[in-house]
């Protein structure tokens, strides 16, 4: 059996900022659905809605799988 208790185990160091981003990032998600809503309802526009999934997508892609990470010198995966 182990000597340690429960109160000597350390708890992990939570990064309250990536709670943050990634909070912000689902109400920006969550505009841009509803702009294409209104969008797709009352001015139907195949561009608009292109150009708006494509900032869905970049914003994505971005924040969640860091792709503008690759471009970094120094940041060596």
């Amino acid at each position: 059996m182990s000597d340690h208790s429960h109160s000597e185990a350390k708890s992990p160091v939570v990064d309250k900022t990536v709670y943050r981003k990634g909070f912000n990032t689902f109400i920006a998600l969550a505009v841009l659905t509803a702009i294409e809503y209104f969008v797709g309802i009352y001015l139907p526009s195949a561009v608009l809605l292109i150009l708006l999934a494509v900032a869905k997508a970049a914003l994505v892609m971005n924040v969640f799988m860091g792709i503008t990470k690759l471009w970094r010198e120094g940041d060596h995966h």
